[in-house]
Order: structure tokens, then sequence, then C-alpha cells
């Protein structure tokens, strides 16, 4: 109980206050017949889209490593495409 009183003391507000809005009953009613008629992603449709992003993503960029004159590795410079 003693940290509650602490973290509500020690808070901040994260900006001005925002009231909460409302819709009117016919607008809430057209919503939910919205939301409803809407079919959730598949399982497949899902991993398609997860493997297209994959495959879209930027390509990370990696490490190489050569051997010195002294045979110890070290850090090379990649090349740029």
């Amino acid at each position: 109980m003693a940290g509650d009183y602490l973290v509500n003391q020690n808070s901040a507000n994260p900006g001005p206050f925002v009231p909460s809005t409302f819709t009117s009953y016919g607008e809430a009613v057209e919503l939910g017949k919205l939301e409803a008629a809407m079919k959730p992603m598949t399982l497949a449709e899902a991993a398609r889209l997860a493997q297209e992003q994959k495959k879209n993503a930027s390509k990370k960029n990696v490490i190489v490593l050569e051997k010195n004159d002294d045979g110890k590795l070290v850090i090379a410079p990649t090349a740029r495409k």
C-alpha cells in the first residue's frame, strides 16, 4: 500500500486534459455492424504478409573479418553496392 502512495506522489501529468468523446447510439450500432462484417486475417494471409515484409525489409550490415599480415582477425571494410 505504501508503494501506491509513492507512485502517485511521483507521477506527472503527460499533457493537457482531453475529455472523453461519446457517439450516439445509432453511430455505435453502425460501427458495431461494420466491425462485425470485417473478417479477421487468416493464418495463411498473416504468414504471406510477414513473408512480404521480411523480403522487403532493408538488409542489415554484415561485419567482414580478414586476417592481417600478422594473422590476426581485423574488421575489414565492406564493399558498398
